[in-house]
C-alpha cells in the first residue's frame, strides 16, 4: 500500500517581509524558510508595496523570489492613507519620494497639519495606519486557504495589528485554526508609540481582547507579554498562550580587530521611539577624549535618532544594509552597543537583542536591570549592563573593553554555540510548528462527531 502523506498548509499574514527591511521582515522570511524544511507548506501575504523603510533587489535578493525563503509569497494591495499624506506633503513641498529603495524621512508639518495628522491616527488608523490592507490581506488569505488540500492553518503576526482583523475574518468565514502573534505589547500604556486618550485606548483594549478571545492560540515573543495577556483574557477562556522567541540565524565566525587596532563598537538597526542616544553618546565622548582614536561607533540602520552627531569624529553612520551584510558587521565588531532604555523594554526584547547574542560578540547593554531582556542577554551572552543613571557605569564599562581590546582577549567569540542554541531561529521555528499541530489536531478533534 502507498504510504498517505499529509499535505500540510499555514497561510502567513504578515506586513513586514521583504523587501521591507528590518528585524521583523528578517524574521518572517527565515521562519517561512524554517516552516517549509518543517513540513508545512507556507503562503505568505504580504502587501506589494508597504509603508517603510525598504531596499531593492540589489539589497534584498529575495525580495521577489519566494523560493529562497521557502514559500509562496502573494503581494497584495494597501491603501494606505500614511502614504497619501506624505505624498501630498512633498508635492507642496516641491519634493520627490523615491520609489524603489528609500528610506522614510521624518515630515515636517504646520500646527494644522499637525493637528490633522493627530486627528488621523487618533480616529481613522484603527486598530492602526494599515487598516486600509484589511480587505485585501483577508481575501487573498482565503483564497490561500481554499487552494490548499489537507491541513491548514491561519497564522497572523503583528505589528501592525490589521493583520489579526484580517485573519479574524479569515477564520470567521472558512473555519480554520488561527494561531496570533503579538511580536510587539499593544495596550500597554509604557509603549512610546500609545500616545493615545482615554477613550481611544479603550478602544483598543476592546480590540485586543477581541483577538484574544477569538484567535485558537495566541503566540508571544517574551514570558513577560505571556503574563501580560493572560492577565488580560477575557474569562471564562480558553485560548492558550505561549513564547516563541525572535531568535537569530547563525552567522560565520568573523576576525574582529585586532588589539592594535581600533576597537569597534557597532549599533545595528533603527533608534525606537521613545529612546534618546544623547546621554550614551556624550558618555562615549567623554571616553574618546581621555582616549582619543581608540574607538569608532559604526550605525547600521536609518538616520533617525542620530541627528546633531556630525561633530562627533569616532562615529560613522553606515545606513541601512541588507541582514546578511549587518550580520556579517556584527560578527567582525569588536563590541555590539544595545541601547533600550524606555519602560516598554521590560515586557519586550528586541529582535536585535537575539542577533547580537547569535553572533557571539561582547555586548555593552544599556538597558533596564532586572528586566527579561538582561536576563536573556546575560545568561546567553558576554554582556556588560550598565545603568545610564549611574554615571560612572558606561565609562568604566568603556574602560575595561579598551584594555581587553588591547591586550588581545576580545578577538575569539565569548560564548560557545552550545549557550546560544536555544535561541536559533530554527529552535523558534520548530516550536511554532509544534503549536500548528497542536491546534489543528484540536480542531479536528473538536469537529469530529462522537460515535
Amino acid at each position: 500500500m502507498d504510504k498517505v502523506v499529509t499535505v500540510k498548509r499555514v497561510v502567513c499574514i504578515t506586513y513586514y517581509f521583504p523587501p521591507l527591511v528590518g528585524i521583523a521582515s528578517a524574521r518572517a522570511a527565515a521562519f517561512s524558510k524554517h516552516l517549509a524544511d518543517l513540513g508545512w507548506g507556507p503562503v505568505v501575504v504580504a502587501p506589494r508595496a508597504g509603508h517603510y523603510h525598504r531596499a531593492g533587489a540589489a539589497i534584498h535578493p529575495i525580495a521577489l523570489q519566494g523560493d529562497k525563503v521557502g514559500a509562496l509569497v502573494v503581494r497584495t494591495r494597501s491603501v494606505e492613507l500614511s502614504r497619501m499624506l506624505r505624498a501630498g506633503h512633498a508635492l507642496a513641498s516641491g519634493r520627490e519620494l523615491p520609489r524603489a529603495e528609500f528610506t522614510l524621512q521624518p515630515v515636517t508639518t504646520g500646527s494644522v497639519m499637525t493637528r490633522i495628522r493627530g486627528f488621523v491616527r487618533e480616529w481613522l488608523y484603527v486598530p492602526d495606519a494599515q487598516v486600509g490592507w484589511i480587505p485585501f490581506a483577508a481575501r487573498a488569505a482565503a483564497n490561500a486557504l481554499c487552494d490548499a488540500p489537507g491541513r491548514r492553518v491561519l497564522f497572523s503576526s503583528s505589528g501592525p495589528f490589521s493583520a489579526h482583523f484580517a485573519a479574524r475574518r479569515v477564520a470567521r468565514r472558512l473555519n480554520v485554526p488561527w494561531v496570533a502573534e503579538f511580536r510587539d505589547p499593544w495596550t500597554d500604556d509604557r509603549s512610546p508609540n500609545r500616545a493615545r486618550s482615554r477613550l481611544r485606548r479603550e478602544v483598543d483594549r476592546h480590540l485586543e481582547r477581541e483577538i484574544l478571545r477569538k484567535a485558537d492560540h495566541v503566540v508571544v515573543p517574551t514570558e513577560s507579554m505571556r503574563r501580560l495577556l493572560l492577565d488580560r483574557l477575557p474569562g471564562p477562556a480558553t485560548t492558550e498562550i505561549s513564547v516563541v522567541r525572535n531568535g537569530f540565524e547563525p552567522t560565520e565566525v568573523v576576525a574582529p580587530p585586532k588589539g592594535h587596532e581600533v576597537m569597534t563598537l557597532l549599533y545595528a538597526g533603527s533608534v525606537a521611539a521613545g529612546e534618546n542616544m544623547g546621554p550614551v553618546l556624550s558618555a562615549l565622548d567623554d571616553v574618546h577624549r581621555s582616549h582619543p582614536g581608540r574607538f569608532r561607533l559604526h550605525v547600521l540602520g536609518p538616520g533617525e535618532g542620530w541627528e546633531d552627531t556630525a561633530h562627533l569624529s569616532w562615529l560613522q553612520l553606515d545606513g541601512i544594509v541588507s541582514p546578511d551584510d549587518a550580520r556579517q558587521a556584527m560578527a567582525g565588531s569588536s563590541v555590539l552597543l544595545l541601547v533600550q532604555q524606555h519602560p516598554a523594554y521590560w515586557l519586550a526584547v528586541p529582535g536585535k537583542a537575539y542577533e547580537y547574542v547569535g553572533v557571539r560578540r561582547p555586548i555593552l547593554a544599556v538597558i533596564p536591570r532586572g528586566s527579561e531582556m538582561e536576563r536573556i542577554v546575560s545568561s546567553h551572552a558576554d554582556a556588560r549592563v550598565v545603568d545610564l543613571a549611574a554615571t560612572a557605569e558606561l565609562p568604566a564599562a568603556m574602560e575595561d573593553l579598551l584594555a581587553e581590546h588591547r591586550a588581545g582577549h576580545l578577538q575569539g567569540p565569548r560564548v560557545q554555540t552550545s549557550v546560544t542554541k536555544p535561541l536559533l531561529r530554527l529552535e523558534q521555528a520548530r516550536e511554532l510548528a509544534r503549536i500548528f499541530e497542536r491546534v489543528g489536531n484540536q480542531r479536528t478533534e473538536a469537529e469530529t462527531p462522537s460515535v
